[in-house]
């Protein structure tokens, strides 16, 4: 990550003020990341690109013993701040993720979230990541997605222009196959797991804007996504986002 794309998330994470977390888990990974997660008390677990910090607050709370890391100083210190406001202890650090190796230390589980397509090159974190986990630990991670070609060609030519907002660095790529096994290479069994179905509904995000006038039209772009889930399972993989679990052998 350049210091064009770490200056776009410190502005991102710039306000330390607001210090309530929202609700977690709220989304269909989020609650899915959690059931993969189970039991957390007494683990050590590592969150990757700790944000807001909602995650790494979860994870205290229920008693793992927590270590965060980001690029952005203003999210470590949002993410301290937070865990000073709610009596709970987080060790968090402005590191890159290529620099596991500096924590010296190995961890239960390592979680993220829409984190891993963000960290080049994938060669050198995919080892750093298996050093960093004890034998038998997991990955969990929250991610997008970029096997559906119809998304990529909307990113590469659509966002960012005609009015249609950009989210995101200049530099990130959705998560791909070959980052997949270079993970299964380096590290251990993969699997991943599509607890919603996101396509259409990217439409109200970027077109429509959640904006509740166009709340017709984007109920059924939410239908068309939820039948897809129901009864195509095939397209699955297509969806924008996935879970990935990682399994260290």
């Amino acid at each position: 990550m350049t210091s064009q794309a770490q200056k776009f998330w410190e502005e991102k994470y710039k306000d330390k003020l607001k210090l309530s977390p929202k609700l977690f888990p709220e989304s269909s990974e989020d609650k899915m990341l959690v059931n993969l997660l189970g039991n957390v008390a007494g683990k050590e677990i590592l969150e990757i690109g700790c944000g807001n910090g909602y995650i790494s607050l979860y994870l205290a709370k229920n008693g793992a013993k927590v270590t965060a890391i980001d690029f952005s100083q203003n999210s470590v210190e949002k993410t301290l701040n937070l865990a000073k406001n709610h009596e709970l202890e987080i060790e968090a650090y402005q590191l890159n993720a290529l620099e596991l190796r500096k924590l010296n230390k190995k961890f239960d589980i390592v979680v993220g979230k829409f984190i891993l397509h963000h960290i080049e090159p994938f060669e050198e974190f995919s080892l750093c990541l298996s050093a960093s986990l004890k034998k038998g630990g997991r990955g969990i991670f929250i991610e997008n997605n970029s096997r559906n070609p119809i998304l990529i060609i909307a990113r590469n030519n659509l966002v960012g222009k005609f009015g249609i907002p950009k989210y995101g660095d200049d530099e990130e790529y959705p998560f791909e196959p070959r980052e997949i096994e270079l993970l299964k290479h380096d590290v251990g069994n993969v699997n991943l797991y599509y607890p919603n179905f996101v396509f259409f509904k990217k439409i109200n995000t970027y077109i429509f804007k959640n904006n509740q006038k166009f709340k017709l039209f984007m109920n059924m772009f939410k239908g068309l996504d939820d039948l897809i889930k129901n009864y195509l399972p095939i397209f699955h993989k297509y969806s924008y986002t996935q879970v990935v679990e990682i399994l260290k052998q």
